[in-house]
């Protein structure tokens, strides 16, 4: 169903890193069938086809990782 979606996150990417701008996040790499099925046994139900396909190209992701700061208050 996304088949497209890793060119595609991959494209973006490499323009990103041409003009030297940060992505400020990382996909975790994909969840496995096992882990999917584990998951919906443990939910109890059986999760949506669409969502199953995105967690195969990613199993979440981290994001506004970075070395710069972010959101960082400084206090007098």
């Amino acid at each position: 169903m996304y088949t497209w979606l890793p060119q595609k996150v991959k494209q973006a990417q490499q323009i990103l890193e041409k003009q030297n701008i940060e992505l400020g996040f990382k996909f975790n790499p994909p969840a496995s069938q096992a882990e999917i099925q584990q998951c919906e046994a443990e939910l109890g139900f059986i999760l949506p086809h669409s969502y199953k396909e995105f967690l195969k190209f990613t199993n979440g992701a981290n994001v506004f990782c970075s070395e710069q700061p972010r959101f960082e208050i400084t206090l007098p």
